[in-house]
């Protein structure tokens, strides 16, 4: 941004800087080693405010005037975290690195980057969750300013930092984190940095113990991430990030039993989000991995069983080796989780127009057309019948009443999808006497809900 003002106004404003910048100078550094007090803190919020004002104007900062950044995070780095002066010294820190970076020319930026960079990620990793809203709002405003080259270097140091074999506890979620701020935070023209970013993001989480096999809050942070891709950006999707992201879920949803289990039913909403998104939004894209699909929704109808009371010691650890790593047995999901799900299967039967980048074109009109996934998704729909029929039967498990109440209008959508001649052939090949009693039951419970229009 340049002046645009009136030459009276502008000179006006140049000499206000020139006195400003001038009887504050000097006490920078003084300022720098007060923090975090207050008065200092202000003192860097003002010079920040003038550096700012002198980009406006596009004068020929000096160099001694762009170095103050770098010694303030040092300071703030030094600093004991947790007080409120240490959360206000570290945004005014990071703002005036931004506010520095942007007005230097493209031969020192990337070395300013790196340092912004690092700074924002040990700061969030240092802050309460209060306080990274402030420190997010300053990144987002920065990066929205960058040129694409700049932004795709932000990208791959993250991505380098991600690739670490073992990132450490302490910085793994300040680097999810980070990730997701700068998936939905980005300049023009920068598509292709963005779908590169994300698919190289989701094959790092397919590939390291870190976070395949991480804690339950490792674990919903990566599935926030892959959430925010596929609902806040899905025209970004492409057909060769699917099978990478159910490849993710179904590592997520398979049987791992950990030496401590704690049951994290933000991890199953998350799951649902994606499979409800991807199905809501990319369409287009879903019907090539539908086995994929139903694989997860398989998987997910699943998780849902609960044991049963008064198991013996072997018997509930047999059955707790059946349940994915976020999951305790003793603490199962409930008809909260049952009714996300239901929502997932219902949404098969939504129509819908995929949302791509060509979407608004006129030229395409099988693109423009809504319609739904059930007449392809119909062969598939068995499987995960057959799958609620076997979780319903599991000897060592019960569903209980509300849970299978909360279930049935996704149950439905799926039952919907099938004729006579499938559903037969299904309880036939297979289910077995318990499983077909079971879907005998739900179908006449379709069936008397079903209306039937007779003129």
């Amino acid at each position: 941004m340049t002046c645009s003002v009136h030459e009276d106004v502008r000179r006006s404003l140049q000499s206000l800087f020139d006195k400003l910048q001038s009887s504050l100078q000097k006490h920078v550094s003084e300022a720098i080693n007060a923090v975090p007090e207050s008065a200092s803190i202000h003192a860097m919020t003002v010079w920040t405010s003038i550096v700012s004002l002198g980009k406006w104007l596009s004068v020929d900062l000096p160099e001694q005037v762009l170095v103050v950044g770098q010694p303030l995070a040092r300071k703030v780095a030094s600093l004991p975290s947790g007080s409120e002066g240490w959360t206000l010294a570290a945004s005014a820190s990071l703002s005036l690195m931004w506010v520095e970076l942007s007005c230097v020319d493209d031969e020192g930026k990337r070395s300013r980057l790196d340092l912004a960079f690092a700074s924002y990620v040990l700061y969030v990793a240092r802050s309460h969750e209060s306080a990274v809203v402030d420190l997010d709002d300053s990144v987002s405003t920065a990066v929205k300013a960058l040129n694409p080259d700049d932004y795709g270097y932000v990208l791959e140091l993250l991505i380098e930092a991600l690739r670490g074999k073992q990132p450490g506890p302490p910085l793994t979620l300040p680097l999810l984190h980070a990730a997701r701020v700068l998936l939905n935070n980005y300049p023009q023209n920068s598509l292709k940095h963005t779908q590169t970013f994300a698919s190289e993001c989701i094959s790092i989480f397919n590939n390291y113990a870190a976070y395949i096999s991480g804690a339950p809050s490792v674990i919903v942070e990566v599935l926030r991430f892959v959430a925010s891709y596929c609902a806040d950006r899905p025209a970004a999707l492409r057909q060769s990030d699917l099978p990478l992201i159910f490849a993710l879920l179904s590592n997520y949803l398979r049987p791992i039993r950990p030496s401590i289990p704690t049951t994290a039913p933000a991890v199953f909403h998350a799951i649902t989000t994606i499979t409800g998104a991807l199905i809501r939004l990319r369409r287009d894209l879903l019907t090539a991995t539908l086995p994929h699909l139903s694989l997860v929704l398989r998987q997910l109808l699943l998780a849902l069983r609960r044991p049963r009371p008064q198991l013996g010691r072997r018997q509930f650890d047999v059955l707790a080796k059946t349940f994915p790593s976020w999951i305790d047995p003793k603490q199962p999901l409930g008809a909260e989780e049952a009714a996300a799900l239901a929502r997932v299967l219902e949404a098969l039967t939504t129509k819908t127009i995929p949302r791509t980048h060509k979407s608004q074109g006129v030229g395409d009109a099988s693109a423009a057309k809504a319609t739904s996934l059930a007449p392809v998704f119909s062969r598939h729909a068995a499987p995960v019948l057959a799958a609620y029929a076997d979780a319903a039967n599991d000897p060592l498990c019960i569903t209980p009443a509300e849970v299978r109440k909360a279930l049935h209008p996704g149950l439905f959508a799926l039952c919907g999808m099938l004729n006579e001649h499938t559903r037969d052939a299904m309880m036939v090949a297979s289910l077995d006497a318990a499983g077909k009693v079971t879907m005998k039951a739900l179908w006449r419970d379709f069936e008397r809900q079903r209306y039937v229009g007779k003129g």
